[in-house]
């Protein structure tokens, strides 16, 4: 038998051994040892079968090394086994396995220069659409506009009409496979994070729990303001890199928004802004428009405001003989005048502990400034298939109206479960 190094003959023994450390064929096992020290290219290979995970791009790699040093089969695994970065064992099968491959996944990553963080190639059902729709994706991301999911989906069915693709369904299952095949994820622009204080958040609970049982649900009202930045959409976006921010347009209205507790009733936003005639109203005043609507310097919510607002409540829980509970934060400017609003009763949540009582932030205005969003990504896209150059362009009466239209698609079964979330009511059980 050759030595693998040396080349020279191991020389058989005729001493008597023992079956066990024997081969069949008279010849002593080897005992473990040492690796050889020599070419690690000629060394034996170790043939053991293991599942190897690369990405396109390394199969690719390991093809090209193989073609640039000319070595066979057995010397490319050996070194992608010992020395490559890569560190892990291939076979010579392996190889053979990506040799036949090659072609497609060149193919696949000349297309899309994603492709190359994929294990294998897929074919995509109609891939006109999919090539298509992730160019488009590409151009928003390149523009720095905003790209989410139900936009991507949106805009599939209007390239599927064009292109009179039918049968298919553009789910959320469809949606999680092209963002993964062109590595798009959710991608942060700005943030800022809070904290609060909940030690007292259980006893507040408590706390307004027999107050509210005393008044029927259809009259427990709750009102809170938002800053309402209107040109601004999202802070992320979906996008396959790493995406810089954008300076954030400060056009901002704050609104007043409130429901009751059964969610039956919605009463009408309440804008403030800083003009008493903005421009894009022309000759018309905000409220000769039908907007129910405030202005100041500095469009916040301000005591002569909120008595205006308390007293037209009073008037319409008075003409429809109610009595009512509004419930609000202890902001400074929550003032009214007490001779206009005597059959309205006011109980303050105690400081700190609104994001946690109070069911305007409990996902009530989450949902109406989410569905306002959706609503101007989705015009974007008209916009855009109309030739326009900005297409997030919005002027303020646009603005209202698209997000009274929100506050309309806002549920009565989402504001319950709002106000159900807050644990302020108390169950049927206690």
């Amino acid at each position: 038998m050759d030595d693998v190094i040396t080349g020279k003959k191991f020389q058989t023994s005729t001493m008597a051994r023992s079956p066990s450390k024997t081969k069949k064929n008279g010849e002593p096992k080897r005992k473990p040892g040492p690796k050889p020290h020599g070419n690690y290219l000629d060394a034996p290979l170790d043939r053991t079968k293991l599942h190897v995970s690369l990405s396109l791009a390394q199969k690719v790699e390991v093809l090209d090394k193989m073609a640039e040093s000319k070595w066979s089969l057995s010397q490319t695994a050996r070194y992608f086994s010992t020395k490559h970065k890569i560190k892990i064992k291939l076979t010579p099968t392996h190889i053979h396995r990506f040799k036949k491959g090659e072609a497609a996944m060149r193919e696949k990553m000349g297309a899309n220069p994603l492709a190359g963080q994929f294990k294998r190639v897929k074919e995509v059902l109609h891939k006109n659409l999919e090539d298509v729709l992730a160019a488009w994706v590409a151009t928003r991301q390149g523009n720095g506009e905003t790209v989410t999911g139900p936009l991507i989906k949106a805009k599939a069915e209007r390239f599927a009409e064009v292109l009179r693709v039918e049968g298919m369904t553009f789910s959320e299952g469809w949606l999680t496979g092209f963002k993964k095949r062109h590595g798009l994820s959710r991608r942060k622009r700005h943030g800022e994070a809070g904290s609060v204080d909940t030690r007292d958040a259980e006893e507040e609970r408590k706390r307004l729990q027999p107050i509210l049982k005393k008044y029927n649900p259809e009259d427990i009202w709750n009102f809170d303001e938002t800053a309402f930045n209107w040109r601004q959409l999202l802070n992320w976006t979906l996008a396959s890199q790493e995406v810089s921010g954008t300076k954030l347009d400060k056009s901002r209205l704050s609104v007043l928004v409130g429901t009751n507790m059964t969610g039956t009733e919605k009463f009408q936003l309440l804008f403030i802004g800083k003009s008493k005639q903005p421009r894009c109203f022309k000759k018309k005043t905000p409220k000769a428009a039908g907007f129910n609507y405030y202005f100041n310097k500095k469009a916040w919510m301000t005591s002569a405001v909120f008595t205006n607002f308390m007293a037209a409540f009073e008037k319409k829980m008075v003409r429809q003989e109610r009595h009512c509970l509004v419930l609000l934060d202890n902001f400074s400017g929550h003032q009214w005048d007490e001779d206009d609003v005597q059959h309205t009763d006011i109980e303050f949540f105690h400081p700190n502990l609104t994001p946690y009582v109070q069911p305007m932030d409990a996902g009530i205005i989450r949902t109406l400034k989410a569905k306002y969003k959706k609503a101007i990504l989705e015009r974007s896209l008209d916009l855009e298939e109309s030739g326009e150059q900005d297409i997030f362009k919005i002027d303020q009466l646009q603005a209202m109206r698209i997000l009274e239209k929100a506050w309309d698609a806002v549920s009565e079964q989402t504001i319950a479960n709002c106000w159900k979330h807050t644990g302020i009511m108390q169950s049927d059980d206690e």
